[in-house]
């Protein structure tokens, strides 16, 4: 099971203890947010607190690199967006399956 919207009011640390996620997957507002010094605090506190309760965290919609850089430094385990890729067929996976792994290393720590 997967909790959308992460980090949207104070109900979604309660839910990291009550339905135990599979992965939690950040509210827009959140990862929006990442270019400001205050939600980086707060950004870094909801990744964390899923992480010890043993939850992967999703970010969507990483748009910049600012973003990407305090997600990143923020330990959040899968982004996505159209930073790093634009939307594609499913049938495109197989050829370029190889291009997106690459790129992938080259984005992680």
């Amino acid at each position: 099971m997967a909790v959308e919207d992460f980090g949207a009011t104070s109900y979604s640390l309660a839910c990291l203890e009550t339905f135990r996620p599979d992965q939690v997957k950040l509210d827009q507002a959140v990862v929006s947010a990442v270019a400001n010094a205050g939600d980086h605090a707060a950004l870094h506190q909801l990744v964390a607190a899923a992480h010890a309760a043993g939850v992967p965290v999703t970010a969507t919609r990483v748009e910049t690199a600012a973003q990407l850089d305090a997600l990143r430094a923020c330990r959040c385990d899968v982004l996505q967006g159209y930073l790093l890729s634009q939307p594609f067929p499913a049938r495109w996976i197989d050829d370029t399956q190889d291009v997106i792994a690459e790129r992938a290393r080259d984005l992680l720590p």
